[in-house]
């Protein structure tokens, strides 16, 4: 029995025409024999025609179309390759021994070499010329296990140039499971290698001297930690700084200032080991971490000196900036490690401190780390912590020593402050000014003690015993400075209507550091505004010279009781402060000593011709009700 379908109907059709033929023939004999002979080739071509046509379909059309399909799939399948081969990644492909047989042109744009070129050379021949042994390790022992690897490695370009790749190498074999061949693709990553140098320059390189910065310092000591756990050595951590940093951008600009820092990073570059690692933490601040260098903690601190030393040694010779040579001294702090001995953070704050303490004993010092100045350090922070709290809770106030002439009739008072604690009691201004004055919290303090004194003139001035005396107030060097200042002491006179001639700000030698036109302009400012009075204060302890004075228009010298103590048994301080006397008269500046302890030392000023006393002869600062029951006595009496 026939099962396919069209031979079935070609039987069928066949025996059909065949008895139709037969029966038509048989009539057409009886009836019309003269046809017969005509119609019976008719019918056998038919009958032809009907035979053949389901058999060219079945044996000859249907396989010539199932060809053509195979042809046009096997042509999409070669454009679809083709399209996939050319795409942006660069292709390679070698035979079994590495020899190239094709490359794609996304190849050829990235490197730049034609393919007619590579063609029968080895792949070698395309990497760098320096390639990590590691990753080749690595390549090779991947195709030997997984036929495949994945990673980072340099090629080369046709000019010679070295580019980092992203690549993926992976074996073919062919229909028998045999390697023919290996298949590398890889995208140039230059761009996003940038980028994230990019990236890391900004979290781990200062912008100015491109040196490692305190973000990387904390990473790598942690990493010097474990380092000395396994060796047993100590390490150490350098801190340094160039001293009056301040004073060269004050005098010139900040990019004078970042020049600098280039300066001393290059040469801190030259002189340090390459074994040693060298950041930039913090302003001027720069740090060096020393690893492995001794068991012993006596020599491994000789070690680290020596390395201080270099450093010391390196700032002797002049800095070149822009044709200016600029001099300058190095603080250096040390602090010592072993294991994780200490946190990352107490390191720093150990070599920290040790700065902070070469720096304070007027810097070109090296200091290591000391417990007991430690010490000290965390009280100076505890008591600036008060300190910020103090002003809100008026624990700051004015204690008044009296000023008298020549009669020894009171003529003013200085007001000097003092920090009532609630758990320390009394602190003296020796002990917090200096720490206010690290910060910008002198400024407030400052302003909140004018606003007392403006205070404390309008009570005076209602009083018949005090209406004719001045107040002295100290201003510091920050304060007076600032932009704002003359337009603070405005509004102090807008909201206390007191005689602005009964008003002396005491002036440092210090003010002129930044500016001498600026602070001279300032004070003349001061004077033709407000008509109040300028004392410089401590004079001949500073900067001072005639120019100085010739210049600025104070009303008066005062003399530091430093010359005052000595003046009776000391020539030089004698003479030292008749020569200051006489100079403030040929300028018309009043003159007060301060520091008189002693009817000699009174009486010998009073012959030179000093105006005016400051001094314990005649009272020791004290509160102001104190202050207001002195007024009442005769102060002549002290003198016997």
């Amino acid at each position: 029995m026939l099962k396919n379908p069209s031979k079935r109907l070609s039987v069928l059709l066949t025996s059909a025409i065949f008895i139709g033929e037969f029966i038509i023939m048989i009539a057409f004999e009886r009836w019309l024999p003269n046809l017969s002979v005509q119609l019976s080739s008719l019918f056998d071509a038919t009958l032809l025609i009907l035979i053949t046509v389901p058999l060219l379909q079945q044996f000859l059309i249907k396989p010539i179309t199932k060809l053509f399909d195979q042809l046009q799939q096997a042509k999409d399948e070669i454009r679809i390759n083709a399209q996939a081969f050319e795409t942006e990644e660069g292709i390679i492909i070698t035979d079994e021994h590495f020899k190239i047989v094709r490359v794609n042109k996304a190849f050829e744009k990235i490197t730049g070499f034609k393919q007619h070129f590579t063609l029968g050379k080895s792949i070698n021949q395309f990497k760098a010329k320096k390639i990590d042994t590691n990753i080749e390790h690595d390549i090779y022992l991947s195709l030997l296990k997984t036929g495949s690897w994945s990673g980072e490695c340099n090629g080369i370009k046709v000019d010679g140039r070295e580019f980092p790749r992203q690549m993926s190498i992976s074996e073919v074999k062919n229909e028998q499971d045999i390697l023919s061949g290996y298949v590398y693709i890889f995208s140039d990553i230059t761009a996003r290698k940038e980028h994230e140098k990019k990236i890391y320059q900004l979290a781990y390189l200062d912008p100015i001297t491109k040196l490692p910065n305190r973000e990387k310092l904390f990473l790598d000591i942690e990493q010097s930690f474990l380092v000395s756990q396994q060796s047993g050595e100590y390490g150490a951590l350098i801190v340094l700084e160039s001293d009056n940093f301040k004073v060269l951008t004050n005098a010139n600009s900040y990019l004078v200032g970042d020049l600098f820092l280039k300066k001393i990073a290059l040469r801190l570059l030259k002189i340090i080991p390459n074994t040693y690692r060298i950041y930039k933490i913090h302003g001027n601040e720069f740090a060096i971490l020393l690893e492995n260098i001794d068991p012993d903690v006596q020599t491994a601190a000789s070690n680290a000196r020596s390395i201080a030393n270099l450093i010391d040694s390196s700032f002797l010779s002049a800095f070149s900036i822009n044709e200016y040579e600029h001099r300058s001294t190095v603080s250096i702090g040390v602090a010592l490690f072993k294991g994780h001995s200490l946190s990352t953070e107490d390191l720093l704050k150990s070599a920290e401190i040790s700065l902070h303490h070469a720096s304070f004993i007027d810097g070109n010092s090296t200091t290591f780390f000391d417990k007991t100045y430690s010490e000290k350090v965390a009280k100076d922070a505890r008591l600036e912590h008060d300190l910020h709290a103090a002003i809100q809770n008026k624990e700051l106030e004015f204690y008044y020593q009296i000023q008298v002439n020549n009669d020894i009739k009171p003529i003013s008072a200085e007001a000097l402050v003092r920090w009532n604690h609630p758990k320390l009691g009394l602190i003296s201004p020796l002990e917090f000014i200096p720490l206010a004055e690290q910060s910008f919290l002198i400024i407030e303090i400052g302003n909140h003690l004018l606003d007392i004194a403006f205070q404390q003139l309008l009570k005076w001035g209602d009083n018949d015993s005090t209406k004719h005396l001045t107040l002295s107030v100290n201003v510091t060097a920050k304060q007076f400075n600032k932009p704002d200042f003359v337009s603070t002491i405005r509004e102090l006179f807008k909201k206390y209507p007191i005689d602005p001639t009964k008003l002396t700000l005491e002036l440092t030698e210090s003010i002129n550091v930044i500016d001498l036109e600026y602070v001279t302009d300032k004070m003349h400012h001061l004077k033709d505004e407000f008509h109040i009075r300028l004392s410089l204060d401590d004079f001949g302890t500073g900067y001072s010279s005639l120019i100085y004075l010739q210049n600025m228009p104070f009303d008066e010298i005062k003399i530091d009781q430093g010359f005052i103590f000595n003046i009776i048994s000391n020539k030089n301080d004698a003479s030292l402060v008749q020569s200051i006397i006489a100079l403030a008269k040929i300028y018309n500046f009043e003159v007060i000593a301060e520091g008189v302890e002693t009817k000699a030392q009174f009486d010998y000023l009073r012959e030179i011709g000093c105006d005016n006393y400051q001094g314990y002869l005649f009272s020791k600062p004290i509160p102001i009700d104190h202050f207001q029951n002195l007024m009442t006595h005769n102060l002549s009496h002290s003198l016997h």
